[in-house]
C-alpha cells in the first residue's frame, strides 16, 4: 500500500472514523468467503458461478445498508465487476479458449490486484504462527528402503531430462519441473495420499529469501486482523497518520480482491484419477502469470492443502495450520540436471527415512489417543531433522 502525505488524524477524526469502521469489522464472518470448497462432480462452472454470485449479492446488500456507505460505496462497485470475470476464465478455457483466458487474467484481474499481492506476500517462507514450521519439506516414496541411497539432489525437483514423467498438479502444468514442499511433514503425507511411512524419504528445506504469494489467508484470519486493527486504533490517544487509520480499510480492499483467486485455487479435486481436472483450471493459469513475467517479485505461491486430515482432532493444535503448501517452478531451464536458481538459492538436509531411523533407535512410539504433535511420529521426524546441516547444492 502507498503512505501519502495527507494531514495526519486528530484523535476526535480518529474516532470519527471508527464509527465509519465499526460495522465492517464482521463482515468476514460470513461464510460466503469461502476458502476450501467442494462441488457436485457434474456441474463444475456452475460452482464457480453461484459462489460467487453469492459474494457479488452479500456486497450489494451492503450498499443497500446506509451504515455501510462510508466504505461499500467507493469499494464494493470495482470489486463487484471484477468478480464477475472469474466464472468468464474457467468458461474460455473450458471451451478451448485456454490463450484467451491467460490473457484476460493478465489484463482484466492480475492488473488490478497489485497492491492486495503487497500485502498478502509471505516475504520469506518463515511463518507467523506458532502452529507452522519455520522450515518447509519435501517427501519421495521409495519401497526398496535398505538398497537405496538418496542424496540431498534425490529430493529435488525432477530433472530436466525426465521431464517426461511430471503430469499435471494443481499449480504446474506436464513437463514443467517444480518444487512442491509441505509445512510439515505431515502435510506431505497427506498430499502424498498417505503412502506408508517406512518407504518415505524426506528432506527439510530452507527457503530463506524466497517472496511467495500468500493464497493461504481465509476470511476468519481477516476477521481477526480486522479485530486487533480496530481495537489497537481505538486505544491510541496519539495524532496518527492518516495511513496508519485507513489500513483497517486498506486490508478489506486488498481481501475482497485476493478473496476469488484463495477460493479459484483451492476447490476440491473429485475425479482423483481423471486426465483433466478443471479445479486445476485457475491455479495453472497464475503459475503460468508467475513464470511469464520476466520482472515478477515472486518465487512461487504459498497456498492451502485441500486434503481433508485424517488426523484431525488427533493432535493439541488444529491440523489444518500445518497443511500450507508451498510451489516454486523452475526459472532456469536447461536440457538436464536442475534449476540454477533453485540450487543456489535453497539449502536442503540430507533425507531420512522412519524404517532406518527405527533401526537407529531415533523413534519411540508415544501410545493411543491425543497427542502433542511433536510427539508424533511426524513431529519425531521432523526433530531428526532440525539436527541435520542444510547445504546449497551449489
Amino acid at each position: 500500500m502507498m503512505f501519502n502525505r495527507n494531514p495526519p488524524y486528530s484523535v476526535e477524526e480518529k474516532n470519527e472514523q471508527l464509527k465509519r469502521y465499526e460495522p465492517f469489522i464482521d463482515l468476514f464472518d460470513d461464510k460466503i468467503f469461502v476458502s476450501l470448497s467442494e462441488w457436485d462432480g457434474k456441474n463444475f462452472i456452475g460452482h464457480v458461478e453461484s459462489t460467487i454470485n453469492n459474494a457479488i449479492n452479500y456486497l450489494n446488500s451492503k450498499i443497500q445498508n446506509e451504515k455501510y456507505c462510508c466504505i461499500s460505496n467507493a469499494i464494493i462497485p470495482q470489486i463487484v465487476k471484477y468478480y464477475k470475470d472469474f466464472p468468464e476464465i474457467f468458461s474460455l478455457v473450458l471451451e478451448g479458449k485456454r490463450s484467451q483466458a491467460f490473457r484476460k487474467l493478465t489484463e482484466e484481474i492480475m492488473s488490478k490486484i497489485g497492491m492486495a499481492f503487497t500485502t498478502f506476500r509471505q516475504f520469506t517462507h518463515r511463518l507467523d504462527s506458532d502452529n507452522e514450521s519455520d522450515y518447509v519439506f519435501r517427501m519421495r516414496y521409495e519401497k526398496n528402503v535398505y538398497q537405496t541411497n538418496f542424496k540431498p539432489l534425490d529430493l529435488f525437483h525432477v530433472p530436466f531430462e525426465k521431464r517426461h514423467l511430471i503430469g499435471n498438479n494443481r499449480f504446474s502444468l506436464s513437463g514443467l519441473p517444480c518444487l512442491y514442499f509441505g509445512s510439515s511433514i505431515y502435510c506431505c503425507w497427506e498430499e502424498m495420499n498417505r503412502p506408508n511411512l517406512d518407504y518415505c524419504f524426506t528432506s527439510r528445506f530452507d527457503l530463506t529469501g524466497h517472496h511467495f504469494i500468500d493464497l493461504s489467508r481465509n476470511s476468519h484470519d481477516i476477521s481477526n486482523s480486522l479485530k486487533m486493527i480496530y481495537e489497537s486504533l481505538k486505544a491510541s490517544n496519539e495524532i496518527l497518520p492518516e495511513d496508519a487509520v485507513k489500513i483497517f480499510e486498506y486490508l478489506i480492499d486488498d481481501y475482497l480482491r485476493i478473496w476469488p483467486l484463495i477460493f479459484c485455487s483451492s476447490i476440491k479435486t473429485v475425479h482423483h484419477e481423471a486426465v483433466f481436472k478443471p479445479e486445476y483450471i485457475f491455479p495453472q493459469l497464475l503459475l503460468e502469470w508467475l513464470i511469464s513475467d520476466d520482472h515478477n517479485l515472486y518465487d512461487g505461491i504459498k497456498f492451502n492443502s485441500t486434503k481433508e486430515p485424517l488426523l484431525e482432532g488427533r493432535f493439541e493444535l488444529p491440523i489444518r495450520d500445518n497443511m500450507i503448501n508451498y510451489v516454486i517452478p523452475a526459472r532456469i531451464v536447461k536440457n538436464e540436471g536442475y534449476c540454477k536458481e533453485s540450487l543456489q538459492k535453497i539449502a536442503v538436509s540430507e533425507p531420512i527415512n522412519l524404517l532406518i531411523e527405527k533401526l537407529a533407535n531415533n523413534i519411540n512410539g508415544t501410545g493411543v489417543g491425543t497427542h502433542l504433535y511433536k510427539e508424533s511420529i511426524f513431529g519425531q521426524l521432523e526433530s531428526i531433522l532440525e539436527n541435520k546441516e542444510l547445504k546449497k547444492s551449489t
